[in-house]
């Protein structure tokens, strides 16, 4: 019983400190021990249920994780399973001292090799910010249930001793080792997605750069011809001072005013990733005569990896781009740094968008709030902090608070 107990207090552990948790991990690691070690002890106590007992565990453990962990189902799945097999990996390896040692002390040295494996498990998926794609967690998953139905299997026969003892043990100690290939085979995985990410951000950013020289361009151009015109306005307004035409030369002065706003409308923080992705988008906002106001008091520090930072401002503008209102087009980005990176992307619309959509799921057809929704909240979750949609006086709120003290 005491082994059974230790057995829970790991696989635990492990659940713990590996999911991204929504409620406190005590209280997780709590319910995971007392469930767990309550299904073994009672299995133990009606008989050998040695093929049954590991599912009713990953069941119970992907279930907890399901709704207390902010992971995908399919992560949970591979999880729960990938924690069997290095179960079994660690028995596979205790059998080799099998004969010199009693039963009991190999159990133990197995229990030992299971926490080991675990807490290298841990501290590697941890550092190296283990992140892949929902694909290919389900490939990764159907691969470790397949690979743990054939550990189990061969594991029954061996211990019945019913096929050759050392045929069926070195094919044990193969599935044993491929717990080490599917490890390797998820951190490739997520070193390619990366790589894929910041590929897809360098390419982005260079259209980026491209349009914001074009649009900078075109601002020098009309620069260049509104000096131009100064000479005839200057003209003109000499003549109307002589002729005390005051109005006339206020409504100069202020036309040549708004030009001046309409053309140096350029984001210039001190933030360069800010800066291109708010200014492609705002010239994506003119074609469509969405009128942009903004106000940004950011500095040059890295806030996150610039892929996500262009991926989470890109989809909140784009939504707000495709979803402002015809009667009343405006948008207003606001962020501002401090202790938190605050960021709110604000724009009118004509009907509610919640009452009809309050889960803001994807319709491209419906042309409603959604696109990228998804994307925004994995990496707000990602980088610890929080994401409210909520709508006020015809308006559509997406607002987003992230620590600045979170690792990178």
């Amino acid at each position: 019983m005491i082994i059974n107990f230790v057995e829970s207090l790991i696989a635990s552990f492990f659940f713990t400190n590996y999911f991204d948790l929504k409620i406190n991990k005590y209280i997780y690691f709590i319910i995971n021990f007392i469930l767990i070690s309550a299904e073994i002890n009672i299995f133990n106590c009606f008989g050998d249920f040695s093929i049954i007992l590991p599912l009713v565990v990953v069941f119970t453990a992907t279930i907890i994780a399901f709704y207390a962990s902010k992971n995908n189902l399919w992560e949970i799945l591979f999880i729960s399973f990938f924690d069997e097999l290095i179960v079994g990996w660690a028995i596979i390896v205790s059998l080799f001292i099998d004969g010199y040692v009693v039963q009991e002390v190999r159990t133990v040295i197995a229990k030992i090799l299971y926490f080991l494996i675990v807490c290298l498990v841990i501290h590697f998926c941890k550092r190296k910010e283990i992140r892949v794609n929902i694909l290919y967690w389900r490939l990764l998953t159907i691969v470790v249930v397949i690979f743990y139905f054939a550990y189990i299997i061969l594991l029954q026969f061996y211990l019945g001793m019913t096929l050759d003892k050392g045929l069926v043990f070195l094919t044990l100690l193969s599935l044993g080792l491929s717990v080490i290939g599917i490890a390797v085979l998820v951190y490739y995985i997520s070193e390619l997605e990366h790589k894929q990410q910041e590929t897809q951000f360098s390419l982005q950013k260079l259209e980026m750069e491209q349009s914001n020289y074009q649009q900078l361009n075109n601002v020098s151009k009309e620069i260049k011809i509104m000096k131009h015109d100064l000479k005839h306005d200057y003209v003109l307004i000499e003549n109307y001072l002589k002729e005390k035409e005051y109005l006339k030369i206020m409504k100069i002065v202020e036309s040549r005013m708004q030009e001046v706003q309409e053309v140096t409308t350029t984001i210039n923080s001190n933030n360069n990733i800010i800066n291109a992705i708010i200014n492609y988008k705002m010239m994506i906002a003119n074609s469509k005569n969405i009128k942009v106001n903004y106000e940004i008091n950011v500095s040059g520090k890295e806030y996150m990896k610039d892929y996500h930072l262009n991926e989470l401002l890109s989809n909140l503008l784009d939504n707000a781009i495709d979803n402002c209102s015809k009667n009343d087009p405006k948008i207003e980005v606001f962020i501002e740094e401090d202790v938190f990176l605050y960021l709110e992307v604000i724009n009118k619309i004509n009907d509610s968008v919640l009452n009809k959509n309050p889960d803001l799921r994807t319709s491209k057809l419906g042309g409603n709030h959604g696109h990228g929704i998804k994307s925004v909240k994995r990496i707000v979750n990602e980088y610890r902090g929080s994401v409210k949609f909520f709508e006020k006086d015809n308006k559509f709120h997406a607002s987003i608070i992230i620590p600045l003290n979170h690792p990178h």
